[in-house]
């Protein structure tokens, strides 16, 4: 492979400015002169940001801009490799923490001392289109699917699983990739007694799993009611309608949904 690096100039050399030193820091890199690991993230960011349907097409592309030339059996045996595939989680793990230390500063709950001890995440799916060689199923492509969470504290974006599209399933729940995942993993590295918040959409209800993730590891959630499920208000917790902070007309609503033990759907 030839190649010419990207400037600090211009704008993808920017992009991946933060990324500087974070391979060589990493347990799953490798010497490797036909393609370095650096090589490697940069081709597969730039992947990612091109509007090319194919590999194929991507490489042609990169040819003609003249930025690199990557043999076609060699991009797509990499894509193979499972140690890139570590390696690749390993940047963008460092990358996210590295975001967080960084954006710490702009934390909109800091005012909030009812949320201190508290890490708050926003989680939702993402499809992206189905690549040309991506297998049909039932004579059909479906979209690549992933969960990801924001740190709402930092505005920092990481990517939380991939969907489990095995056998004949096309696409997989909010809640069944959840429930995949273990307690550390939900809980994203918080030290022992800090608890965690997840705001998920309605596709993330599941209230018996709710009880368990808060019992076993301090995680909650917080969702909307779907509008095939009842309410049935067991018990109100009190609070102080006189603190400005419960001021707000959507406190009363919450102070009575947070305290929710039983749901039933209607038949």
């Amino acid at each position: 492979m030839t190649t010419r690096p990207p400037t600090s100039k211009t704008v993808f050399g920017k992009l991946i400015q933060p990324l500087t030193g974070l391979v060589q820091q990493c347990n799953h890199k490798r010497k490797c002169n036909t393609l370095t690991d650096q090589e490697w993230i940069e081709t597969g960011l730039l992947r990612t940001l091109s509007q090319e349907p194919s590999g194929r097409a991507f490489l042609q592309k990169l040819f003609d801009s003249g930025r690199s030339i990557v043999k076609r059996s060699l991009f797509f045996e990499t894509l193979k490799s499972k140690r890139r595939l570590k390696l690749c989680r390993e940047v963008s793990l460092s990358l996210y923490e590295k975001t967080k230390i960084n954006n710490r500063q702009t934390d909109p709950f800091e005012r909030l001392a009812e949320l201190d001890g508290y890490d708050i995440y926003a989680g939702d799916g993402h499809y992206h289109a189905a690549a040309v060689h991506d297998e049909k199923k039932s004579g059909k492509k479906y979209p690549t699917q992933h969960f990801y969470t924001v740190d709402l504290r930092t505005h920092t974006l990481r990517h939380l699983t991939l969907a489990d599209t095995s056998g004949t399933r096309k696409r997989e729940h909010d809640t069944r990739a959840l429930k995949r995942l273990d307690i550390e993993t939900l809980r994203q590295s918080a030290p022992k007694g800090r608890k965690v918040i997840y705001v998920w959409d309605k596709a993330g209800i599941d209230f018996l799993q709710w009880f368990k993730w808060k019992h076993a590891g301090g995680i909650y959630f917080v969702s909307r009611e779907k509008k095939n499920m009842e309410l049935m208000v067991m018990a109100e917790l009190g609070y102080d309608k006189k603190d400005p902070i419960n001021t707000n007309p959507g406190v009363r609503s919450c102070s009575i949904t947070f305290t929710v033990v039983s749901w039933a759907h209607r038949k």
